[in-house]
């Protein structure tokens, strides 16, 4: 909360006067943190594919699973957001039925996440017989200090619990709508990509193959 108020204090350059709209305060404070939002999340994706091209494999397997995972949520998350933005907007008359700038939006942050999540599986080999898989290979996890170890295994047992509904999930487009956010769609992406090919589904099959070209 210290930086989201010294965040405010700095970027803040609206004046306003003592009898204050609610919903003009509201979309303010919005703006501001929607704002630090996108530079906090630079300064993360920036570190997060830093460590993937230069850091030893084994020391940050765990530290770069969870944040993936972390930024599958926290991006599906943002997508909602801009759909609730998108309606309210519309509603309000500031932009027209036809506007496609949501769309481009939740087109690009699912870029940047295909793009972290191949760099992840590239730079571990996931699949190959001398890449490092200890969320599937239970040999891997030797190389892992205990945390990471339990971790994995964790992981491992959420994957086989829910193998058939991550399945189903990754195959689903990006909300178009509040109504149907359709979460643990990237999560489903990510996880997938750590079982054989004949176990993703075809959207993953596809975006394997794709890799290894």
């Amino acid at each position: 909360m210290d930086k989201v108020e010294t965040y405010i204090n700095k970027r803040s350059r609206q004046k306003f006067g003592h009898h204050t709209c609610a919903r003009l305060l509201n979309k303010q404070i919005k703006f501001l943190l929607s704002t630090l939002y996108t530079d906090l999340m630079k300064g993360f994706l920036g570190k997060v594919q830093e460590t993937l091209r230069r850091s030893k494999k084994e020391a940050v397997w765990a530290p770069l699973f969870a944040s993936m995972v972390i930024l599958a949520m926290t991006t599906e998350t943002l997508q909602v957001t801009v759909r609730c933005k998108e309606e309210t907007d519309k509603q309000e008359n500031m932009i027209n039925q036809h506007d496609r700038t949501a769309d481009r939006a939740i087109a690009l942050m699912d870029e940047r996440f295909d793009l972290l999540r191949k760099l992840f599986h590239q730079k571990y080999s996931t699949l190959l017989p001398k890449g490092l898989n200890p969320l599937r290979n239970l040999a891997n996890r030797s190389c892992l200090d205990d945390a990471s170890k339990r971790l994995a295994a964790k992981a491992n047992d959420i994957f086989e619990q829910y193998h058939t509904f991550l399945v189903a999930r990754q195959v689903l487009p990006p909300p178009t709508t509040t109504k149907d956010p359709q979460t643990a769609r990237l999560i489903a992406q990510f996880l997938l990509c750590f079982s054989p090919p004949a176990q993703q589904g075809p959207t993953q099959q596809s975006a394997v193959a794709a890799s290894k070209q």
